[in-house]
């Protein structure tokens, strides 16, 4: 379950970076999105300074099937900062 929420989180991430050349201005936050089947992720976005912004992504798998991630479910958590390219 760590090694398949570790991928989701890198293919979020990488999704997001994608969108943010064009996108920057539009916010990434998300909350209980479901990524594949159990596995469900949050996105924080919050500014960490003049044109950037931290990113921080979290997933983990629904033991509960609440379809709501707890604190306890999160089994990887992946920041990056990401910069207005023009």
């Amino acid at each position: 379950r760590k090694t398949r929420s570790l991928v989701l989180a890198q293919a979020r991430l990488d999704e997001i970076k994608t969108r943010s050349v064009y996108y920057y201005s539009d916010s990434f936050r998300e909350s209980d999105l479901s990524l594949d089947g159990l596995y469900l992720c949050d996105v924080a976005d919050t500014p960490a300074g003049p044109n950037i912004r931290k990113i921080t992504i979290s997933v983990g798998y629904d033991l509960n099937e609440n379809n709501a991630l707890a604190t306890d479910e999160i089994l990887v958590t992946l920041s990056t900062l990401i910069a207005r390219r023009w």
